[in-house]
């Protein structure tokens, strides 16, 4: 390869050499433990110094572009058959829809919150903008109870639309691409978008986080016809649909405004530099929707309390420039290489594999090589801004930099055109076969066999509950199910999956025919209810740790002529057990637990004289009012005067335990706990 002359220091170009390179150095940063300096050192001279030796390198000859860098309209390389297609889709769609509707695909946590509102809405519909703690948009909440509502199925409900998104983002994608680039680049982004982990796992679990790709897409989707109208009708259509979609936004994830510059920024330049382009109106138009369209979003913040989980986990509480950059540090990592903490991150190999890390990388190099100026400042730009929701955070947290998922694989189609263009032409089909399924596999390995280990593993709690209680409802139909008898709960799956057999619950379900009844609480309580239910049985749950047994049980009670009253009294306080978990999850991160210290309080003469639900009521009201306390102290709604003789009274009509003795005892103030103890032989562990 021929240089010009007027560039003395020459680097030989080949990117397999390189790819190959990028590749060691990826292994050795995903799958090997190296101590910090290492790592500074491998990433320094094995990334860090090629790309400054190829800027400093002359450019690649101008007439040897490849069609990644043609105009959108040219002809593909490599012409695809209608049963390649037809292979590639089904291979897409296999994968997501997998055991959909199994419990195999049991989704807990933070997933279920959204399916706990979509209870919530059959129950009372409303509008909601905001929800949970994060005050997240509530649109997946909608789609999840839109399909209870039709397939009056949990696990369909929950698992079918994030699936039905990612093969929608598929379609969004690639359709984006076609606006920017030509078929051949566009259809290997496609192939990148199907089968990765990032997009596995978008698909898996509901979560508002699945939108954000989606939006991304339709985003560029539309401003690429914007941008490529040749009549001014179409333009204005098109820009004020830009405007709308942008607009849109919030109902996706708290990561959307950083779309926003970027889309502004293009808008600009072209309108800025392009002869076509100097009527001001569209873009004027755009401007107009786009504001238009965020009133909804500008009237929830307004009158409700969005901001204040933002606030909470932003970097500026206190902030040091260590913990800057060991969350910047870490956020690189969990893209190319994998982390260990943190939520929805993946295990070794970040979101990108090695293979796939190695390709972006390469893609970099084959801008850097052509000095395409302005592409690589626009990625560089989009790079920093799709960025900060992550690293002006104080946690780790993937889904926050979610607007780098098309970015990074743009950059791998990049990489795998500029190896095809460097093979034989007889060998290009080959060259990418290679290039394309092994990575495809590894993701799908990656992400798929771990998850049939854990299920074949031994089951958390609630999944073991409701495996027994499903079985126990195909026997002997419907039963007063009260899955949350416990002090504090963040995991509401059990609660979601049995709502279509639960007669405490749903009122579709006649409770006064259940033959069955069954309450899931803390263990210190069974020596108490196997004496009130003689013919209760009850299972208790391993643990991580061996010989060590959960806090938590599941008794299973006959209901019989004997005790059918005082069960059905157990499902109207459960009522309103359910109405206290339902206002806790909504309360906006940074609020005072001071409206449900108010509930309770008001609720105590409502009570009714069952030792247990005494008890229950107790735990409720001493967990909250000690968190209210501890992450509240300024509030002055936890006088101890107001709640000491309501704890009394609960204590005393209760089943008084040591358990309940201890926690009754913490909560005196420090003059009398320094001077008595309430009970003795308390445990440590209060909640």
């Amino acid at each position: 390869m021929k240089y010009n002359s007027k560039y003395d220091f020459k680097v030989p170009y080949n990117p397999w050499g390189f790819f190959v390179f990028f590749s060691v150095i990826n292994i050795l940063l995903t799958y090997f433990d190296l101590p910090l300096d290492a790592k500074i050192w491998t990433v320094f001279l094995g990334l860090v110094i090629p790309l400054f030796l190829i800027l400093a390198a002359p450019p690649a000859p101008p007439g040897k572009q490849p069609s990644f860098f043609a105009t959108p309209r040219a002809a593909a390389s490599f012409p695809v058959s209608t049963g390649f297609l037809i292979l590639f889709w089904a291979a897409a769609v296999v994968p997501r829809f997998w055991k959909l509707g199994s419990p195999d695909r049991w989704q807990g946590g933070d997933p279920v919150q959204y399916g706990f509102y979509a209870v919530e809405f059959l129950h009372h519909w409303t509008w909601k903008f905001f929800e949970t703690f994060g005050q997240t948009p509530s649109l997946v909440s909608y789609f999840c109870c839109f399909f209870l509502k039709i397939t009056g199925d949990p696990f369909v409900s929950i698992q079918l639309p994030g699936a039905v998104i990612s093969l929608l983002t598929l379609t969004a994608g690639y359709s984006a691409a076609r606006q920017f680039f030509p078929k051949f680049p566009s259809r290997i982004f496609l192939f990148l978008l199907a089968f990765n982990y990032w997009s596995f796992d978008l698909a898996a679990y509901l979560l508002p986080g699945d939108l954000l790709p989606l939006w991304e897409f339709i985003c560029f989707y539309i401003l690429g016809r914007w941008l490529n109208s040749e009549k001014q009708n179409h333009a204005w259509f098109w820009a004020g649909l830009l405007g709308f979609a942008l607009g849109l936004g919030p109902f996706t994830f708290t990561a959307w405004p950083v779309l926003v510059p970027v889309i502004f920024i293009i808008l600009f330049y072209r309108f800025g530099f392009s002869p076509a382009l100097k009527n001001p109106a569209p873009l004027l138009g755009f401007i107009s929707v786009f504001i238009i369209s965020l009133a909804p979003f500008g009237w929830a913040s307004w009158g409700g309390d969005f901001g204040g989980h933002l606030s909470k986990i932003g970097i500026w509480n206190d902030f040091s420039v260590y913990k800057f950059f060991s969350l910047f540090t870490r956020y690189i990592s969990v893209l190319f290489w994998g982390g260990s903490e943190g939520q929805s991150i993946p295990p070794a190999g970040g979101f990108l594999n090695f293979f796939y890390g190695s390709l972006s990388f390469l893609g970099i190099i084959a801008l850097l090589r052509r000095r395409q100026k302005l592409t690589l400042a626009l990625l560089a730009l989009s790079f920093i801004l799709f960025s900060l929701p992550g690293i002006l955070s104080n946690t780790l947290e993937g889904h926050r930099v979610l607007l780098l998922f098309p970015l990074l694989f743009l950059l791998c189609a990049a990489g795998i055109e500029s190896l095809a263009a460097f093979s034989p032409p007889r060998r290009q089909t080959a060259v990418l076969l290679l290039l394309l399924f092994p990575p495809g596999a590894i993701d799908i390995a990656r992400f798929y066999i771990p998850r049939e280990a854990a299920h074949a593993a031994v089951l958390d709690e609630n999944r073991r509950s409701y495996g027994i209680l499903k079985s126990l409802s195909e026997e002997q139909g419907p039963g007063l199910i009260f899955p949350d008898l416990i002090a504090s709960t963040h995991d509401y799956s059990l609660f979601y999956y049995t709502y279509f057999f639960n007669a405490a619950l749903n009122p579709d379900l006649p409770a006064e025919k259940a033959a069955w009844c069954a309450v899931f609480t803390e263990n210190h309580y069974q020596p108490f209810l196997a004496g009130e239910f003689p013919d209760s049985r009850w299972i208790a749950f391993p643990t991580e740790k061996e010989d060590v047994l959960s806090r938590h049980v599941l008794g299973l009670i006959p209901v019989t002529r004997e005790n059918r009253a005082r069960l059905l009294r157990w499902r109207d306080f459960y009522e309103f057990i359910y109405r206290t978990h339902y206002q806790i999850l909504d309360l906006p991160n940074g609020k005072a637990r001071r409206p449900i210290l108010e509930n309770l309080l008001e609720f105590h003469p409502r009570v009714p004289e069952d030792p247990f639900l005494q008890s229950c009521y107790f735990e409720k009201l001493v967990f909250n009012y000690s968190w209210e306390k501890t992450f509240h102290p300024e509030d002055d709604g936890t006088v101890w005067n107001n709640f000491s003789p309501v704890l009394r009274r609960s204590l005393e009509k209760g089943y008084r335990d040591v358990v309940l003795c201890e926690k009754f005892g913490r909560l005196f103030p420090r003059r009398l706990a320094s001077s008595r103890r309430p009970c003795a032989g308390t445990p440590k562990t209060i909640f």
